[in-house]
Protein backbone atom coordinates (compact mmCIF):
# COMPACT_ATOMS: atom_id res chain seq x y z
CA UNK A 1 0.00 0.00 0.00
CA UNK A 2 0.96 3.51 -0.78
CA UNK A 3 2.09 5.99 2.35
CA UNK A 4 -1.34 7.55 1.34
CA UNK A 5 -3.05 4.90 2.82
CA UNK A 6 -1.89 4.75 6.04
CA UNK A 7 -3.18 8.76 6.50
CA UNK A 8 -5.61 8.24 9.62
CA UNK A 9 -9.39 8.88 8.39
CA UNK A 10 -11.78 10.01 10.08
CA UNK A 11 -15.02 7.54 10.84
CA UNK A 12 -16.86 9.15 8.09
CA UNK A 13 -14.01 9.36 5.73
CA UNK A 14 -13.46 5.78 6.23
CA UNK A 15 -17.29 4.43 6.02
CA UNK A 16 -17.48 6.52 2.75
CA UNK A 17 -14.76 4.96 1.58
CA UNK A 18 -15.39 1.62 2.08
CA UNK A 19 -18.91 2.69 0.21
CA UNK A 20 -17.24 3.70 -2.80
CA UNK A 21 -14.99 0.72 -2.79
CA UNK A 22 -17.89 -1.57 -2.80
CA UNK A 23 -19.86 1.03 -5.12
CA UNK A 24 -16.50 0.21 -7.70
CA UNK A 25 -17.09 -3.72 -7.17
CA UNK A 26 -20.52 -3.38 -8.20
CA UNK A 27 -20.09 -1.25 -11.44
CA UNK A 28 -18.06 -3.90 -12.64
CA UNK A 29 -20.40 -6.62 -11.97
CA UNK A 30 -20.79 -8.04 -8.77
CA UNK A 31 -24.04 -9.35 -7.60
CA UNK A 32 -27.09 -7.50 -6.85
CA UNK A 33 -26.63 -8.64 -3.00
CA UNK A 34 -23.94 -5.17 -3.12
CA UNK A 35 -26.55 -3.22 -4.60
CA UNK A 36 -28.47 -4.12 -1.34
CA UNK A 37 -25.86 -3.10 1.09
CA UNK A 38 -25.26 0.17 -0.73
CA UNK A 39 -28.95 0.91 -0.57
CA UNK A 40 -28.92 0.04 3.78
CA UNK A 41 -25.33 2.05 3.34
CA UNK A 42 -26.59 5.18 1.54
CA UNK A 43 -26.46 7.91 3.84
CA UNK A 44 -29.60 9.84 3.94
CA UNK A 45 -30.09 13.99 4.57
CA UNK A 46 -29.76 13.64 8.61
CA UNK A 47 -26.16 11.78 7.95
CA UNK A 48 -27.44 8.39 9.10
CA UNK A 49 -27.66 5.21 7.39
CA UNK A 50 -30.58 4.18 5.57
CA UNK A 51 -29.95 1.22 7.72
CA UNK A 52 -28.54 2.40 10.77
CA UNK A 53 -27.37 -0.65 12.26
CA UNK A 54 -25.06 -0.40 8.98
CA UNK A 55 -23.28 2.53 9.81
CA UNK A 56 -23.17 1.52 13.61
CA UNK A 57 -21.84 -1.99 12.65
CA UNK A 58 -19.05 -0.26 11.04
CA UNK A 59 -18.61 1.58 13.60
CA UNK A 60 -18.39 -1.34 16.08
CA UNK A 61 -15.89 -3.28 13.17
CA UNK A 62 -13.29 0.07 13.38
CA UNK A 63 -13.33 0.11 17.07
CA UNK A 64 -12.45 -4.04 16.75
CA UNK A 65 -10.12 -3.72 13.91
CA UNK A 66 -8.28 -0.69 15.68
CA UNK A 67 -8.37 -2.72 19.30
CA UNK A 68 -6.91 -5.99 17.68
CA UNK A 69 -4.21 -3.98 15.65
CA UNK A 70 -2.95 -2.43 18.77
CA UNK A 71 -2.33 -5.73 20.46
CA UNK A 72 -0.66 -8.16 17.81
CA UNK A 73 -2.70 -7.60 14.75
CA UNK A 74 -5.87 -7.96 13.40
CA UNK A 75 -5.49 -11.86 11.77
CA UNK A 76 -9.34 -12.63 10.14
CA UNK A 77 -8.54 -10.81 6.75
CA UNK A 78 -5.67 -13.39 6.92
CA UNK A 79 -7.37 -16.20 4.77
CA UNK A 80 -3.97 -17.79 3.30
CA UNK A 81 -2.87 -17.83 6.99
CA UNK A 82 -5.39 -20.38 8.16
Amino acid sequence: MSSDADSALTMRAAYLSMFEFLRRYHSRGASDEIAIILGSMALLSDGVSADPAMLNDFEESVREVLRQESTGGYAAANFGAR
